[in-house]
């Protein structure tokens, strides 16, 4: 009997090891790459926006904010599937219910296509404020993105 019980311990301990298929480990590795080698770019956009928000540029700053974190993750596609663009909308779509189920990724499935697929006039009460408003509001939905992205991109790395 305690043979049985410690070949079965060492069997379902050999089984949860094996659990994530290489496939899904060098697939994490990967999406990592492709997240934050468009990151810098978001990083940089992301600090010119406030430049022109603390400078009262709210104009410059709404016409950057448009569509900033779509485009990240349009890129971010394209680099995780090496290609030049989506060839059909539901292949984005994919991807962001492939991103909802990688462990510990930030966001769900819904909250991603919101980022894909609405304006941020529909997900932030943006009606009837004033430009320095929106374009503050919309500077802060944007930086709890790249506050969630940045700590998965990052969170296993040691500094």
């Amino acid at each position: 009997l305690r043979n049985q019980i410690k070949e079965f311990i060492i069997y379902h301990s050999f089984v949860k090891l094996t659990e994530q298929p290489r496939k899904y480990i060098i697939q994490a590795n990967n999406l990592k790459k492709a997240l934050a080698q468009e990151f810098t770019d978001l990083n940089m956009l992301h600090f010119d926006i406030s430049s022109y928000i603390d400078h009262g540029r709210y104009e410059e700053a709404l016409n950057m904010e448009h569509d900033l974190i779509r485009k990240y993750l349009f890129n971010a596609y394209r680099h995780f599937y090496n290609v030049d663009r989506v060839r059909n909308p539901n292949d984005l779509r994919s991807f962001m219910k492939f991103l909802s189920t990688v462990k510990v990724f930030p966001f769900t499935e819904p909250e991603l296509i919101n980022y894909i697929e609405r304006d941020y006039n529909q997900v932030l009460e943006l009606e009837g404020l004033e430009l320095d408003e929106k374009s503050k509001k919309i500077f802060r939905y944007i930086t709890a993105f790249i506050l969630k992205i940045e700590k998965y991109i990052y969170e296993d790395e040691e500094f």
